[in-house]
């Protein structure tokens, strides 16, 4: 809200126009999160056949366009460290979208408020007049 004196009206579209921005912004973290649980369970799928090669068995990784030889222990390390860099990503966006969902809440109860403060001044000028 930009100052006290504003127009109720231009002060709801305003709220409106909030609500619409953080609906918006709640769509994108989902597709975020949704890109970033596929790529964790990637990753749990790269350990879990990784924990079931045997010791000395050669083992390979890509890179981009490459296929490059590594060691095993190498590899379990990059692929844990990569999935806790996308939990903690995860973890963020989750908390970002709490608080816009909290936010939008209150933006919602203000323009009911308001559309109810609306109807009953309103209803009450109708009254003066009848």
């Amino acid at each position: 809200m930009k100052d006290n004196f504003q127009d109720p009206t231009s002060q709801a579209q305003e709220r409106l126009e909030e609500l619409q921005e953080q609906k918006r912004k709640l769509r994108e973290i989902k597709e975020k999160k949704i890109q970033i649980e596929m790529e964790k369970k990637e990753l749990e799928k790269g350990q879990e056949t990784l924990e079931n090669v045997e010791v000395g068995k050669e083992v390979f990784k890509s890179a981009g366009p490459v296929v490059v030889k590594t060691e095993k222990e190498e590899l379990m390390e990059e692929i844990t460290d990569r999935k806790q860099s996308i939990e903690d990503k995860l973890e963020s966006l989750e908390s970002e979208e709490e608080e816009i969902k909290n936010k939008a809440k209150e933006n919602q109860k203000e323009l009911r408020k308001k559309a109810r403060d609306h109807q009953a001044k309103t209803k009450d000028q109708n009254l003066m007049y009848t």
